[in-house]
């Protein structure tokens, strides 16, 4: 398989991941619908138009974009986590001050409901703003939707694109999980000056003979009742998520667990609140366990 093509398909299996979920919500909007009670009738294009048209774009790039950090050898790691939240964070500020679209489509939406808000009340401010939380006035206005006219959905078509490229770009950073091949442990070799051509042997170095291959016989699953274990599931991916960490990490959360409760200070059990919410992506994982998990 060219590395072209499995970056492409490692895209396209993220998209669906998220794109399933995506869909999800998109029914449990007509429920919600049905249950509120707002309208008479159901469009389900008018309903389904913002996820298709700007949920999915976004999508892509999302998804695209974590094939790619997978291929970057800085970024491959907890480190990457942690960049691609403040990347993500930084994209949303920069496409409030734009008029151009962005990933998100936060545009499409502002652009939209400013047109109609300035025939309502023309002396309304032209700004763009996100807020989470708090206490302020609120002010309503009926808003139909988006008017997708051609330039506007050519626009979110247009991501998909990106979210193509950027899977391409992965490719030429992929080395097929040789660590042989990555840029930085060539570079370290050079350094060393122990570089060495392929099938060539070090000196002083014993020959390591092949492991033999053994067949071996699986004993077969026992038929039992379908039960759903969500405790067990829930201390099974605890266990995935803590699993090959120093223990230097698990003082870190303890630490933190324990000031995010006991703090004297609001801000301050915010803070760890915040830090706590990081520190999972912290580059403290064994290499060895990332290895047999790639």
């Amino acid at each position: 398989m060219r590395k072209t093509l499995y970056t492409l398909a490692k895209t396209i299996s993220n998209f669906a991941v998220l794109a399933s979920m995506v869909m999800i919500l998109m029914l449990a909007a007509v429920v919600m619908q049905l249950l509120h009670a707002e309208v008479s009738q159901i469009s389900l294009w008018k309903l389904w138009a913002p996820f298709l048209l700007i949920t999915m774009p976004a999508m892509a790039i999302t998804a695209a974009l974590a094939v790619l950090f997978e291929t970057l050898p800085l970024l491959a790691s907890g480190l990457g986590n942690v960049a691609y939240f403040f990347v993500w964070i930084a994209g949303l500020a920069a496409s409030a001050g734009t008029r151009i679209s962005d990933p998100t489509g936060l545009q499409v939406i502002f652009q939209s409901t400013r047109a109609v808000l300035s025939k309502i009340d023309p002396s309304h401010k032209d700004s763009f703003g996100l807020t989470i939380g708090g206490e302020r006035a609120v002010r309503t206005f009926l808003w139909n939707g988006v008017d997708w006219t051609v330039p506007t959905v050519l626009s979110r078509v247009l991501w998909v694109g990106v979210a193509v490229a950027l899977a391409l770009v992965a490719s030429l950073f992929f080395h097929r999980f040789d660590p042989a091949q990555e840029f930085w442990t060539k570079k370290m070799r050079k350094a060393q000056g122990s570089a060495a051509l392929p099938g060539s042997e070090m000196v002083g170095q014993p020959r390591v003979a092949p492991l033999a291959i053994q067949a071996a016989d699986l004993t077969s699953l026992r038929e039992t009742r379908s039960q759903v274990r969500f405790l067990q599931l829930v201390l099974s991916e605890l266990q995935l998520m803590s699993r090959g960490q120093r223990w230097w990490w698990y003082t870190g959360v303890v630490g933190l667990l324990v000031g995010s409760l006991v703090a004297p200070r609001a801000d301050a059990r915010e803070g760890c609140l915040l830090a706590a919410w990081i520190w999972p992506a912290s580059p403290a994982s064994n290499p060895e366990s990332c290895n047999t998990s790639a």
